[in-house]
């Protein structure tokens, strides 16, 4: 069985300087692993128009697809079109119809077009234009060195667009691999792949792990669809309560909302450590506004007793970092919302340590979940993560989550 090689270049000085971070290329990876595509390569280039050349021949050679992103705009510093006319050995030429077009694009868009807007219109002869149903920038595709070449812009939102309409579907259609993805939270890395790996139905399937600081994911692929099935049925009977399968390119947070909304729940949330990330996550999701009644972020000591109801007694003989207090938050925001379910938060982020009741110090990474349904379940749980500020608050905001994905659990 063959895969489609894919070999991902990523172009602009901003990123081999270090100066902004690439985020173009792990969605792209994503995407191709998940239409079963193989990435055999990522590689960053600058803009200098020779190396930008002799890059793209180098990695077209070892790959059936190469998809380039960036470099496309209209600017002095926007030189993928002359690197890609250099590699094929063709002059840049504007393109009169791409020039009525792209004129036409900016005037729905209330704006005029400038001269530096003639580059966009150049391609090489060879070229054919790939469309762009969001931005002003058109791709490109050609040949080149035995390999389909498409350069698309670096702009997410465009790029992402051109993907999907563009390079999904001759990935999906070129794959015959049956695949499957479960989500894990609750278990080791380790734990899971041993667990997995020892049942039976595993010797007919490919097994993949990534770990997502905190979610396992765990991608199966197989040559028939029956073996990915049989072992999928076998992991989920296993793994239990602690897998999830959310749909392609959504998270945790997505499924806790179809959760939520299938049984009809409202949520409210009690934040400390995390600030309002549990909110924030939930809000990400479309149809939140169904789910999510109201969240209280009560940082200090004070506010979870002025707001939430916390028995300042409560937090000076507990700790504001303990199960107590983090059961009682959930339980004042359950009594003060119209919701059916609460969640709270409470830990220390760092970089110091806070101050016990005991005199000792509570160490960071030292966090307490908390969660109190109208139905009168009530759950907990603590982590302790030697981990740095802000994925301590990212464990912390995951792990509230999963305990109302746990709750709203629908079969």
């Amino acid at each position: 069985m063959s895969r489609t090689r894919v070999a991902l270049l990523l172009v602009g000085d901003e990123l081999t300087s270090g100066r902004r971070r690439d985020g173009n290329g792990a969605w792209m990876a994503a995407r191709v692993t998940a239409l079963g595509g193989a990435v055999v390569e990522l590689r960053l280039v600058g803009d200098e128009v020779e190396a930008l050349a002799a890059t793209m021949r180098d990695v077209a050679r070892g790959a059936d697809l190469v998809v380039v992103s960036g470099g496309l705009g209209p600017t002095s510093d926007d030189r993928t079109r002359d690197g890609l006319a250099k590699a094929l050995g063709e002059p840049l030429e504007e393109d009169p119809v791409l020039w009525d077009e792209l004129v036409a694009r900016l005037a729905s868009r209330g704006r005029t077009p400038r001269p530096l807007h003639h580059h966009q219109a150049k391609r090489p002869p060879s070229a054919a234009v790939v469309p762009n149903p969001v931005g002003t920038a058109v791709g490109l595709e050609v040949r080149l060195e035995g390999a389909t070449l498409i350069c698309l812009p670096g702009v997410p939102a465009e790029l992402q667009a051109m993907f999907e309409a563009t390079i999904a579907p001759r990935l999906a259609a070129a794959s015959e691999v049956a695949r499957g993805v479960l989500w894990v939270m609750g278990r080791p890395e380790a734990l899971v792949a041993e667990q997995l790996e020892a049942l039976p139905e595993a010797a007919a399937v490919r097994l993949a792990w990534y770990a997502h600081h905190g979610e396992i994911e765990v991608r199966v692929e197989a040559d028939r669809e029956q073996d990915s099935e049989a072992f999928l049925a076998a992991a989920r009977d296993l793994l239990g309560e602690d897998r999830y399968e959310p749909a392609e390119g959504e998270r945790l947070q997505h499924v806790v909302v179809r959760a939520l909304a299938a049984r009809g729940w409202k949520v409210a949330t009690a934040e400390s450590i995390t600030g309002g990330l549990v909110a924030e996550r939930l809000t990400s999701v479309p149809g939140a506004s169904t789910v999510l009644d109201v969240s209280w972020v009560t940082y200090a000591p004070a506010a979870k007793t002025r707001e939430l109801g916390v028995p300042a007694d409560l937090i000076e003989r507990e700790g504001v970092v303990s199960q107590a207090v983090a059961e009682a938050m959930a339980a004042g925001a359950l009594e003060r919302a119209r919701a059916d379910v609460a969640v709270a938060t409470t830990g220390v982020a760092g970089p110091d340590t806070l101050p016990g009741p005991d005199g000792l110090p509570v160490p960071v990474g030292r966090v307490h979940v908390a969660l109190a349904a109208r139905d009168g379940r009530r759950a907990h749980r603590r982590l302790d993560l030697p981990l740095v500020r802000d994925l301590v608050r990212h464990h912390a905001a995951l792990a509230a989550l999963d305990l109302l994905r746990r709750a709203a659990r629908v079969g």
